[in-house]
C-alpha cells in the first residue's frame, strides 16, 4: 500500500516569474537612465550612481533567479498508495505527509492563465488539521483525480 505511485514537480512558470519581474526592473532602470539624460546635472549624478546600482540590481537578479530555481528544483509532490508527501526546500527542508484516510476535501485553484498553461494550486483539507497548499502543480486536475482514486480504493478496502 505504501508503494510510490507518482511524483510531480511545479510548473516551470514558478521559476520564470523571478526572471520576468527582474527583467521589468532592469527595463525600468534603463528607462530611467534615458529619462535622466535630458537633464545635465542629473545625468552627471546618474553616471556616478549607475554602475553601482547596476551591480546591486545584477546581484539581486542572480539571487532571485537562483532562489526561484532552488525552490522549483527541490519542491516535489509524491503520491503513494496510502499517503501524499510534499517536500520543499534544499537547506531548510520541509516535509509534509498526509495520510489519504485523513483527507476531508480537495480543491483546485486556477486562474485563467494557469488553465491555459495547464497548472494550478492544489489545496488539501485534512480532518482536524490545517490545509496543505501545493502551488503550481502541473496537470493539477489529473493529480487530484489520482489522489482521489487512491483514497477511494483505500477506503473501499477498509469497508471489506
Amino acid at each position: 500500500m505504501g508503494t510510490e505511485v507518482s511524483e510531480f514537480r511545479p510548473h516551470w512558470i514558478a521559476f520564470s516569474r523571478a526572471v520576468v519581474i527582474w527583467t521589468l526592473v532592469f527595463a525600468s532602470f534603463g528607462y530611467l537612465g534615458v529619462f535622466v539624460s535630458d537633464y545635465p546635472d542629473a545625468f552627471k549624478i546618474w553616471m556616478d550612481v549607475a554602475p553601482w546600482a547596476s551591480l546591486i540590481l545584477l546581484a539581486g537578479f542572480v539571487f532571485a533567479v537562483l532562489s526561484a530555481w532552488v525552490r522549483w528544483r527541490f519542491s516535489i509532490l509524491t503520491v503513494y498508495g496510502g499517503r501524499i508527501e510534499y517536500r520543499i526546500g534544499f537547506i531548510r527542508v520541509r516535509l509534509m505527509t498526509v495520510p489519504l484516510r485523513e483527507i476531508a476535501n480537495m480543491e483546485v485553484a486556477q486562474g485563467a492563465m494557469q488553465r491555459v498553461l495547464g497548472f494550478g494550486d492544489l489545496v488539501v483539507d485534512m480532518r482536524g488539521a490545517s490545509l496543505l497548499r501545493v502551488s503550481d502543480v502541473v496537470s493539477v486536475q489529473q493529480v487530484m483525480a489520482l489522489i482521489r482514486s487512491n483514497r477511494d480504493r483505500l477506503l473501499a478496502g477498509d469497508r471489506l
